[in-house]
């Protein structure tokens, strides 16, 4: 949005606030046209059973959050952090991945009894959950409207194209609600 490469894109409201602070900026580069998805169980804390078998067992200083940083894993881990006063986690529990295949390859490497708990989104949790010594720890279904995604507008594209910006928005959900049943949603996926 900051080159003008795009000129709209979907964040999590969290990581719009956190990256637009992080920036400096005086005036936000975006600004929110529509809510578009809360999730609800999609994202999740994994980690092997036998070392981490609740969220109390993460609040140690050898717990390490392996995940991809300003995403919906960011968020859920600081709602867990914060929500059950995990006080004894170290100065920095993150270990940052660029993308969610590096978070699957750090969970491959990783020790069997390390406490790194590994916070993915589907499809990449199932692949982790494929493991019969992983669990889900704690997922998203838990938490209501801390991880919300919005769609965004550049906001000189937006104040210039306010009715393309409209039009688009429309097409969007008229579109979500063509495929709101499963048979046209796996329909959908199938073409895709």
């Amino acid at each position: 949005l900051r080159s003008g490469q795009s000129q709209m894109a979907a964040f999590t409201i969290d990581a719009l606030i956190k990256t637009t602070a992080e920036a400096g900026d005086s005036v936000p580069q975006a600004t929110i046209v529509a809510m578009i998805d809360e999730t609800r169980g999609a994202d999740a804390m994994v980690a092997n059973k036998s070392v981490v078998a609740n969220v109390d067992d993460l609040n140690h200083p050898d717990a390490k959050f392996v995940l991809v940083p300003d995403s919906p894993s960011e968020t859920l881990a600081r709602v867990v952090m914060n929500t059950f006063a995990l006080d004894q986690i170290g100065e920095n529990p993150f270990i940052e991945a660029s993308d969610p295949d590096e978070v699957l390859r750090l969970y491959k490497s990783s020790p069997k009894n390390s406490r790194q708990v590994f916070v993915l989104w589907e499809p990449y949790l199932s692949r982790v959950l494929s493991n019969s010594s992983m669990h889900n720890v704690i997922d998203s279904s838990q938490f209501r409207g801390y991880i919300v995604d919005c769609l965004v507008a550049e906001r000189d594209f937006l104040s210039k194209n306010p009715e393309l910006v409209q039009t688009f928005v429309e097409c969007y959900f008229q579109t979500l609600y063509e495929f709101r049943d499963e048979a046209n949603m796996t329909r959908l996926v199938a073409a895709d």
